[in-house]
């Protein structure tokens, strides 16, 4: 492919997966975004994740309704979606461990749900579940609109008569300090969700896929100076973007780049 010919535009948006992806790699976020390049393969990590996510999702949403679904009924719904995702049409699963299967993935998923429900206090309310929302912010020299940022917050919940923004990840791993500290997304979210309610608070919720599963809940806060780098960030990828930078960077996460074959 040749990436010398074609001429970027201005985005018409940004979410904080695209400007994660320019961040880590301007050629991978061309080929995703702009390129709509098919990637070679989905990697059963993402399949995981989403399943679980609908599980946790769908459990917040019964709440909503005045039905709880029981543990079984949410491990139940996790099994049907881990299902839906690994067998979907499109590119072929790659999985991370060669001796990992979808009953593997199963068991750890139940069995991280079953310590997700029970140590995780269910909100008084649920506000809302997916809920979208468009970040709109101003270049401070030019004073130009800069494209939106849009994207669903995971839950909106209550407790004690508080907003809470509810963030879920899995991860492999505690997150450490940094992490908490300088995660793009969740400086997103704090500026997206103060506009909304400026007293709400974001809670980032970790469940781990260690040999004793585990949850990770940490109140996470954000200041002044992480608006400012988290609008400095936005305005500098939007003039990047419209410049046509489209560079690639080479490292170790090459090789799990779905883009890599038409990349090199």
């Amino acid at each position: 492919m040749d990436f010398d010919t074609v001429e970027l535009s201005h985005p018409s948006h940004l979410s904080p997966s695209s400007l994660g992806t320019f961040l880590r790699c301007p050629r991978q976020y061309r080929l995703r975004y702009i390129d709509r390049a098919e990637p070679a393969f989905r990697a059963a990590e993402l399949a995981f994740g989403s399943a679980f996510h609908a599980a946790f999702q769908a459990w917040l949403a019964s709440i909503a309704d005045g039905r709880v679904l029981t543990d079984e009924e949410v491990r139940e719904r996790f099994k049907v979606e881990l299902h839906a995702e690994l067998h979907a049409p499109g590119p072929p699963i790659l999985w991370k461990d060669s001796e990992a299967s979808e009953e593997q993935f199963e068991a750890l998923g139940e069995k991280m749900l079953a310590v997700l429900l029970t140590k995780f206090a269910a909100p008084d309310r649920v506000l809302g579940v997916e809920v979208p929302f468009e970040l709109w912010l101003t270049e401070p020299e030019s004073e130009r609109e800069l494209p939106p940022v849009v994207g669903a917050f995971d839950a909106l919940v209550e407790y004690d008569g508080r907003v809470h923004l509810l963030e879920l990840k899995t991860a492999a791993r505690r997150w450490g300090e940094d992490q908490l500290r300088d995660n793009l997304q969740l400086t997103t979210y704090a500026q997206a969700i103060e506009e909304r309610a400026a007293d709400a608070e974001l809670t980032l919720v970790v469940a781990l896929k260690t040999r004793e599963s585990a949850i990770q809940v940490e109140r996470v806060t954000r200041d002044a100076g992480d608006q400012r780098d988290l609008l400095e960030t936005i305005a500098s990828v939007s003039r990047a973007v419209r410049a046509g930078v489209d560079h690639p960077v080479r490292s170790w996460q090459c090789r799990t780049c779905p883009f890599l074959g038409v990349c090199r």
